[in-house]
């Protein structure tokens, strides 16, 4: 994905930690392992910071948070239990862009726009299809951390005549298809993404931001 406003890149996908996470039926207990059934994880994740336009004449300070939601499965396989993981989503999405004279203590300042992009690709540029719901799209696209194009979720937005650029969503925007078996994680493992950012307000483009974020592969009972 390329404009001439710029691209913003985010990653998604599981981190497969050592260890199976298969033990015999009457192990369960002794593993620690979860009880038998299907359970969704919706897990929150928070990101901010603020940059300086290239003359620093102002600030702008950006805000991201939302749920990154998976399902667990905990099954018995054979004559053991196995735990699995399935088809992360990025549920209830956030993002704010508010312009300051300054990052600490600022004032609001009102230009004539603000641009924003937000876009989740699989980690470690996982060849992995994802799907999505308006106002999203998803294409092919070069990032910032893949050398070759992969399948990308984005959401880009803008506003004119103003301070501040803000999307709330409700839902499940974007969910990558992880197969019927999913992913086995051991135990204390994650699953984790790329989150990159990239803002633009009148006349300057502000450089991207990159961040790891993570959430817990959980084993607890319930969420």
């Amino acid at each position: 994905m390329s404009s001439k406003f710029g691209r913003v890149f985010m990653a998604i996908s599981g981190m497969v930690m050592a260890g199976v996470a298969i033990a015999p039926a009457s192990a369960q207990a002794a593993a620690k392992l979860p009880p038998l059934g299907k359970t969704v994880w919706p897990l929150a994740y928070n990101k901010s910071y603020c940059a300086y336009n290239q003359g620093r004449t102002r600030a702008i300070k950006v805000q991201l948070s939302g749920k990154l939601q998976y399902t667990r499965t905990v099954e018995k396989f054979n004559k053991n239990i196995r735990v699995m993981f399935h088809d992360p989503a990025v549920v209830d999405p956030k993002l704010s862009v508010t312009v300051l004279t300054k990052c600490s203590n600022g004032k609001k300042v009102k230009i004539d726009r603000i641009f924003a992009v937000q876009s989740w690709y699989a980690w470690k540029c996982g060849n992995i299809s994802v799907s999505v719901k308006s106002p999203w799209g998803k294409e092919r696209s070069n990032t910032f951390k893949c050398k070759n194009q992969v399948p990308v979720a984005y959401r880009r937005g803008d506003t004119r005549k103003g301070s501040a650029l803000a999307w709330n969503e409700k839902g499940k925007k974007a969910s990558w298809n992880w197969g019927s078996s999913g992913k086995s994680i051991g135990q204390n493992g994650k699953i984790c993404m790329n989150l990159d950012v990239y803002t633009e307000t009148t006349g300057d483009a502000i450089p991207g931001r990159a961040f790891d974020v993570c959430v817990p592969a959980s084993y607890k009972a319930k969420p």
